[in-house]
């Protein structure tokens, strides 16, 4: 029989609410996965792109119903595909579910009201890590630092 391990992943669950403040899903960020704010960056750049692509192929399109609908699919699995990058692990299915990511409300994609959203408290996780981190590091460092050498201390 193989050998089991459990490991804290560090993942911190974000619980997403609807508006009526019913739980409709969940996802998880790791605080010192300090690659996500990169990564939030290129996903949202090329999401950019693809609404972009979308919206001129559905200008471009005119009538023909058969070619909008498969390039807004296409595009659709894009853009879910680079927010599974984003979260590192495939996320756009609890988020999503089978609705598309450009469904509109008030005028705004789905995908950018979610962005709008989880942005913000992933930023701040990852801010506060960051503080953490350094506050550590500080306690270990200081021992290295000119303040404490002027005072007598000494290296190792």
């Amino acid at each position: 029989m193989a050998q089991v391990i459990q490991l804290d992943d560090l993942r911190e669950e974000i619980i997403i609410q609807n508006k009526h403040k019913k739980v409709i899903g969940k996802v998880y960020i790791r605080p010192d996965d300090y690659n996500i704010l990169n990564r939030a960056k290129e996903a949202e750049q090329n999401i950019e792109k693809a609404i972009k692509e979308a919206e001129q192929a559905t200008s471009e399109a005119g009538d023909e119903q058969d070619d909008i609908i498969a390039v807004i699919t296409d595009i659709d699995k894009k853009i879910k595909g680079e927010i599974d990058y984003l979260f590192d692990y495939p996320v756009s299915k609890e988020v999503f579910g089978n609705t598309h990511c450009l469904s509109t409300r008030n005028g705004k994609y789905f995908v950018e009201n979610f962005l709008d959203s989880i942005m913000p408290v992933i930023e701040q996780t990852v801010t506060k890590e960051v503080a953490s981190s350094q506050r550590r590091m500080d306690q270990y460092l200081k021992e290295y630092t000119s303040d404490h050498l002027k005072q007598g201390g000494t290296h190792r």
